[in-house]
Order: structure tokens, then C-alpha cells, then sequence
């Protein structure tokens, strides 16, 4: 009876944990979304937002989902935070979890 019990518990253990590092596993990509005849500039901005239940897309609307974490997402809170007046490039990564995104404008410039 007892040998019976501790392998219950063992699945139970092994099933959660399975589900614990599945939810954890992320894949990030990075992908250009805009470049100018500017040169690379020496000043970089970041705007970060985590997008849960959602989708990103790199055109008008960049973030939707159930629950967005940053309603100024963009390339112009990208611009103001690394207090860009030229803008030479303009990338996006993306760290997909299980239920959540993790997303990162970067602009480049002067």
C-alpha cells in the first residue's frame, strides 16, 4: 500500500514539474522592423511592454492581448527614453513564453 502512494506521488511531482518547465521554456527572436540612411548612432532607446494572452505584430498595431503591461508601447517611447532626435534603426525582440510575451522595441540613432 505504501509503494503504491509514493508512486502516486512521484507522478504527481513528475507531471507538475513537466508542466512548471514547459511554462517556463522561451524561444526570443529578434527581427528588424525599420532602418533609414541615418548612420548608426550611438544612442539607443528601449520600450518594453509583456503582452499575456496576445499576439505582436510588427505593423500598425504593434501589441494586443487579454492584459498589456505598457499602453505607450512604441517606437516614440523608444525615442523619448533614449532622447533620440535621429532615428537610424528600429528593431523588435520577442520572448515567447507559454501564456505571456515579453516584447522590446530597440532604437538606434543620434
Amino acid at each position: 500500500m505504501r509503494k503504491i502512494k509514493n508512486k502516486q506521488r512521484f507522478s504527481q511531482y513528475s507531471i507538475l514539474l513537466c508542466i512548471l518547465l514547459i511554462a517556463l521554456c522561451n524561444c526570443t527572436t529578434t527581427i528588424p522592423i525599420s532602418a533609414t540612411n541615418n548612420s548608426i548612432g550611438e544612442k539607443e532607446g528601449i520600450s518594453r511592454t509583456t503582452v499575456i494572452l496576445g499576439t505582436v505584430n510588427t505593423n500598425n498595431n504593434l501589441a494586443t492581448g487579454l492584459i498589456v503591461s505598457n499602453s505607450e508601447f512604441g517606437v516614440i517611447e523608444a525615442v523619448k527614453n533614449g532622447k533620440i532626435e535621429l532615428v537610424s534603426t528600429v528593431d523588435m525582440k520577442i520572448a515567447n513564453y507559454f501564456f505571456f510575451k515579453r516584447v522590446e522595441l530597440i532604437v538606434n540613432g543620434h
